[in-house]
């Protein structure tokens, strides 16, 4: 069974915070392309928790050694 998202990120971020890991796997198995093209805009997941004002997100994310934008030549 396929699974739509209307917004993949919001899905992403409150899995993250729930850590549930099959709802993850599941959106990124499913939705490569959509994942992919929030990358190519240049943004990275540090650019979408700060946008949501996700401070736990930011945290762990800042902690990994997260950029705010992708590296683009």
């Amino acid at each position: 069974m396929s699974i739509k998202y209307a917004n993949v990120a919001e899905v992403l971020f409150n899995a993250l915070k729930t850590w549930d890991v099959d709802c993850i796997r599941t959106v990124l198995d499913e939705t490569p392309e959509m994942i992919l093209s929030y990358i190519e805009a240049g943004n990275t997941c540090l650019f979408y928790a700060a946008q949501m004002e996700d401070i736990f997100i930011c945290n762990i994310l800042l902690q990994c050694g997260a950029d705010m934008w992708a590296k683009t030549e």
